[in-house]
């Protein structure tokens, strides 16, 4: 597993208790923390899949945000997943983006969250277009 940078030692002590197959990797300015092979709800066509999450400079200051997927993520029924039509170019392939993000009414709270709770929100937007997709 690459470790092209190093993460804020709590985040580390969190991914690797987690025993999640993590990497961070560095692709020109852009720094991007990868979480391999996580299954995802059998709602969906592909699994498992591998989540990239965006590192930014500042942070654990500066707020995470989105998450990206590859292979792409589609529901089994056909139905469209809102905001996910646009790809980012990681480690020379196309991840589709999930555009979500934290709000002034739920805003990122430094200090109480980091790599971990940003990786459980990416699960729980999976589960809820999943039970959208049952719904439907």
């Amino acid at each position: 597993m690459r470790r092209d940078f190093v993460l804020p030692e709590e985040d580390t002590k969190l991914l690797d208790d987690s025993q999640l197959q993590w990497e961070a990797i560095s692709e020109g300015a852009e720094k991007w923390l990868i979480i391999r092979s996580i299954h995802i709800p059998p709602a969906f066509v592909v699994s498992p899949t591998s989540v990239a999450i965006q590192i930014p400079n500042g942070y654990p200051a500066t707020g995470l945000d989105m998450a990206y997927f590859n292979p792409a993520i589609r529901r089994i029924d056909g139905g469209v997943i809102p905001c996910t039509n646009a790809a980012k170019h990681i480690e020379g392939l196309n991840w589709q983006r999930w555009s979500r993000h934290y709000t002034a009414a739920n805003p990122w709270k430094n200090g109480e969250y980091n790599i971990l709770t940003h990786y459980l929100l990416c699960l729980s937007w999976l589960d809820k277009e999943a039970r959208r997709g049952i719904a439907a």
